[in-house]
């Protein structure tokens, strides 16, 4: 529902096109939709439909022409040390993501793109 173009042709079977097409359809009417539409034919049989207190967040901060990401999982269920009102369980290193995409990081390990 949210997909960038690279997604929209992997699970949607779009060309590159249509999946410029779609995403520029979703930028320009977001306040009708809600950013909500999704490709028809798309199985979104497998997206849970409760809602889950657990969430990834990714922060990619480009710095001199380089593209870092930070990777943290927070649980909204829990009170973290620090007061706030959410904990987070989980912190990875900071990665460096080469130009053209998610891929090798400083140590060569592999970094891989989320929900």
């Amino acid at each position: 529902m949210g997909a960038p173009v690279p997604v929209l042709r992997a699970l949607g079977g779009l060309d590159e096109a249509a999946a410029q097409e779609l995403v520029q359809f979703r930028m320009n009417n977001n306040d009708h939709l809600g950013g909500q539409l999704a490709p028809e034919g798309i199985d979104l049989s497998f997206q849970q439909a409760t809602e889950l207190p657990i969430f990834r967040i990714d922060a990619r901060v480009q710095v001199d022409g380089s593209n870092f990401n930070r990777r943290r999982w927070v649980d909204l269920a829990m009170v973290g040390a620090d007061g706030l009102p959410w904990r987070f369980f989980r912190s990875e290193a900071v990665r460096v993501i080469p130009h053209g995409g998610v891929g090798a990081s400083v140590e060569g390990e592999g970094i891989h793109a989320g929900n």
